[in-house]
């Protein structure tokens, strides 16, 4: 378990998110080997409150300009039927880093994978396990919907 140094979120808050964060999928531009270790993380959104298209897009940047020196591949994490979705990036990375990102990029959560099992570390210190693997929830058809309802124009 990690402590928490988010100070503008009360834990409280992301218990109404609970459900959606523990059922989330994926869809990633490479293939990810089974067995990988790393995090899922987006920097879009910050403390879940909905913010607009540029501003998601700058954050997105500075996150993949932050993880260059890492192993990593774009893509989305969301519902199933990817009709909430955030650009999101898998990194190749030890749970302390995904920690560091979660603070620095002002996340609610970020997914951790170890040996390819999944797990939600959220930003009040909290670590749960899903009971998958990265690879269950992952979409083969990357398709997505004309609709995104996580952005805002």
């Amino acid at each position: 378990m990690f402590k928490s140094g988010v100070k503008d979120i009360a834990p409280a808050s992301l218990d109404v998110y609970l459900d959606a964060y523990t059922q989330a999928h994926f869809v990633f531009a490479q293939r990810l080997p089974k067995a990988t270790s790393g995090c899922v993380i987006t920097a879009s959104n910050p403390y879940g409150r909905q913010v607009g298209i540029r501003k998601n897009r700058h954050q997105l940047g500075l996150l993949i300009e932050a993880v260059r020196h890492h192993g990593h591949s774009l893509g989305f994490g969301g519902d199933k039927r990817m009709q909430y979705r955030e650009a999101s990036v898998f990194v190749r990375c030890n749970p302390k880093l995904g920690w560091g990102y979660l603070r620095r990029f002002q996340q609610n959560g970020v997914y951790l994978v170890r040996r390819g099992v999944l797990y939600l570390l959220l930003a009040d210190g909290r670590e749960l396990k899903l009971g998958c693997t990265l690879a269950s929830r992952i979409r083969k058809r990357p398709g997505l919907p004309r609709l995104n309802r996580a952005q805002v124009i």
